[in-house]
């Protein structure tokens, strides 16, 4: 089973209760999991991990200010090349559209050469109820990916 490294930041809990929901899926998947906000996070939590999340609010259409800064730290981190190939998909909750938000976080991973494990997770803070259970199951999905 998978070891995955959850970053996160969450302005308002929306985004933390997305978190908590991929995380029960993950234990319920048989996997282990490690939960960090972005600013307490590092590349080394990354490195750690067999597959990575990336969840975020989104204030004023765009990923957070500190999920921003944790990613500009892994790029001028001397351990960037060893991300190469690790597989990430992400969770942008915002209170409109955050469709240009994905697209921006899967832009970034090209940059980074991350593959996308599993379709990301786009949602509002009014559709959470449905969203929660869609974490739960990308949790439980991802906790059985292959190493």
């Amino acid at each position: 089973m998978s070891k995955v490294s959850v970053v996160s930041f969450s302005y308002r809990g929306v985004t933390d209760k997305l978190v908590q929901a991929l995380a029960q899926g993950i234990s319920e998947g048989g996997g282990e999991v490690s939960c960090k906000p972005a600013s307490e996070a590092s590349i080394d939590d990354l490195l750690a991990s067999d597959v990575f999340v990336l969840a975020s609010g989104q204030p004023f259409g765009v990923i957070s200010g500190p999920m921003k800064t944790f990613l500009e730290s892994c790029w001028i981190s001397p351990e960037r090349e060893q991300l190469q190939g690790k597989p990430f998909t992400y969770i942008v909750n915002g209170s409109s559209d955050p469709k240009d938000s994905g697209a921006y976080l899967e832009k970034l991973a090209g940059y980074f050469r991350w593959p996308l494990a599993a379709e990301g997770i786009l949602t509002t803070a009014s559709a959470i109820d449905g969203a929660l259970d869609q974490a739960r199951q990308l949790g439980v999905a991802l906790a059985k990916l292959q190493k």
